[in-house]
């Protein structure tokens, strides 16, 4: 299997697809939702709670595998728009594509973005 996927996440009950996102790095990313629902809110956070409550997991569907992640983003956003256009029901709350593929921020980037983002939700207020 390829790096560079466009996956959903189904509903074992129905095998509906409820969720499409992409990775830039093969299974890691589908599998990770699992754990990130357990900290979030969001529609898709809540769909995968109440699997979990029921003693059920999500599938996981490759919808397409590519080479290169360089247009990874737009196939997202096309994969996204077919399937509201096929009237699915989809947990996505974005038209998707945000992000940079692949890319890997350094420890200090990291530390700087942490700061940035605690300070900006902690109430520092700057005059």
């Amino acid at each position: 299997m390829t790096r560079f996927l466009i996956y959903a996440l189904t509903d074992p009950r129905t095998a509906e697809v409820r969720y499409i996102g992409k990775s830039s790095d093969g299974m890691k990313r589908p599998l990770e939702h699992s754990r990130d629902a357990e900290k979030k809110q969001t529609h898709k956070a809540r769909w995968i709670n109440a699997l979990r409550r029921d003693g059920l997991s999500y599938g996981i569907r490759v919808l397409a595998e590519y080479q290169t992640g360089a247009d990874l983003g737009t196939q997202e956003r096309i994969a996204i728009a077919w399937a509201r256009a096929l009237g699915w029901r989809i947990t996505n709350a974005t038209d998707g594509g945000e992000g940079v593929c692949g890319l890997v921020h350094s420890p200090a980037t990291r530390a700087l973005l942490s700061q940035m983002r605690s300070e900006l939700s902690g109430g520092s207020k700057s005059e």
